[in-house]
């Protein structure tokens, strides 16, 4: 018995967009470390999302609550540390 083949049509904007949709569910290494230092001497420490870049409200969540990017946290601990410093 001969299988039928489906062929779908969709526009090259469409398709970028399909294909940005899917690279959102493949992993990425949390990497960055944001350490802040308040006008108090305290230092506040925020991972940052590999995707987006900005930083992530809770360690350790699946995904990025600003952009959706899945997050891999294996190697979170050898991730760049950033200071800021707020005195200055």
């Amino acid at each position: 018995m001969k299988e039928k083949q489906n062929n779908i049509t969709v526009s090259e904007k469409e398709f970028k967009r399909l294909r940005e949709c899917e690279s959102y569910r493949i992993p990425m290494e949390v990497d960055e470390l944001r350490v802040f230092r308040s006008c108090s001497g305290v230092y506040d420490g925020y991972y940052v999302c590999p995707r987006c870049k900005i930083t992530i409200e809770r360690e350790f969540m699946s995904y990025c609550d600003r952009c959706g990017q899945k997050l891999n946290w294996k190697n979170y601990k050898k991730a760049k540390r950033v200071y800021f410093d707020a005195r200055n």
